[in-house]
């Protein structure tokens, strides 16, 4: 963490007295809330939000985003070695805010847990509070597969916070950078996967290919799941992701909007397929893509989903102008890229209406 900071203060001190601009009070408040989505109260006897903020002020302000992003638990930055009354400059505001957030997946277990497992294939600096007051610090160089596992003294309930970020991915097509699969003791999750393992600098995306398929015990997922995740997907990027997750009641809206792109083969194939508790699709699931159809791009992906009611899966249309079903904006939906995508989702309002290719 202190090459981090080392980093960050050089180039404040070589470059950004030059290159870029004071950064006052509010410039600090509206950058933590663009990127994190927190509105950081401001102390109330400040007398002008268009201050200048020193460093101590944005690393203060760090911790205190830090501690309501992670249940109450919070960095101490604020009041390090380098939070001193020197000007920040935006861009040192924005590789701090970027770099020294930490925004944690939290996983809420079964209340028998006695032991948890879980893979990481992604390179970075991670953190697992275990929830027992038990914690592994990471610093993973490869791609490689990596089992983390943890036995508990008591069978109980326990919230697990993985924190950190992801440095790189694996090219292998079918390797997740993070994986939770067959694990029976994960009930919720909040937070954000995406933040800790989302789209890199260099465009570089993260795999959740089975990432959570058939965690049959999963009942609920957060609405900000894949924040961090946005662009160009790559292919099976959400590839049976919640295979057979049969107790998730829910998907949030906007759960893929982040994706901008053309489609990819295998993006969404099977990622809801047999998640019998699901009831409805949202009607802002999806980001805006375009381009053709691929393999598999949609092949059974709410296959076997059979409580699913009220209309079928929609997306933005290609003018941008109206919600349009998958169907009607990619018209020539065939065996080899849709097929089976709605397979017993006969209580869709629109079922009548799908064509034949898409069930």
């Amino acid at each position: 963490m202190k090459r981090i900071f080392i980093a960050i203060f050089t180039f404040f001190v070589f470059v950004g007295a030059h290159a870029a601009q004071v950064a006052n009070v509010e410039y600090i408040h509206n950058l933590i809330k663009s990127n994190w989505g927190v509105e950081l109260p401001y102390n109330p006897e400040l007398q002008n939000v268009k201050a200048v903020a020193n460093m101590k002020y944005l690393l203060t302000a760090v911790d205190a985003t830090n501690e309501i992003l992670n249940n109450n638990k919070t960095t101490d930055y604020g009041n390090g070695e380098y939070a001193t009354t020197q000007a920040a400059d935006t861009t040192v505001a924005i590789q701090a805010v970027d770099t020294l957030v930490k925004k944690a997946v939290i996983i809420t277990t079964t209340p028998d847990t006695t032991y948890f497992s879980f893979e990481i294939s992604a390179a970075g600096n991670f953190v697992i509070d275990w929830g027992d007051g038990e914690t592994k610090t990471i610093t993973k160089t490869g791609t490689t597969d990596t089992t983390y596992e943890h036995n508990y003294q008591i069978a109980d309930e326990y919230k697990i916070k993985i924190t950190g970020r992801a440095s790189a991915y694996s090219k292998t097509a079918n390797t997740a950078a993070v994986s939770f699969e067959y694990n029976n003791n994960i009930a919720m999750i909040d937070g954000s996967v995406g933040a800790v393992f989302g789209t890199l600098d260099n465009g570089s995306q993260p795999n959740f290919y089975a990432t959570f398929a058939d965690c049959k015990n999963l009942t609920s997922i957060s609405d900000n799941l894949f924040d961090g995740v946005y662009g160009q997907p790559k292919s099976n990027m959400f590839y049976a992701t919640f295979d057979g997750c049969s107790s998730l009641k829910q998907i949030p809206d906007y759960l893929f909007a982040g994706l901008k792109g053309t489609l990819t083969a295998g993006l969404f194939y099977k990622t809801f397929q047999n998640c019998s508790s699901l009831s409805t699709i949202p009607t802002y699931l999806f980001g805006e893509l375009s381009g053709d159809l691929q393999s598999k791009t949609f092949s059974n992906m709410f296959k076997g989903c059979v409580n699913l009611s009220g209309l079928s899966a929609k997306i933005l249309s290609a003018d941008k102008s109206f919600m349009q079903f998958l169907y009607t904006r990619w018209t020539n939906g065939n065996f080899s890229t849709v097929d089976g995508m709605y397979y017993g989702c006969t209580g869709l309002t629109d079922y009548e209406d799908i064509p034949t290719t898409w069930k």
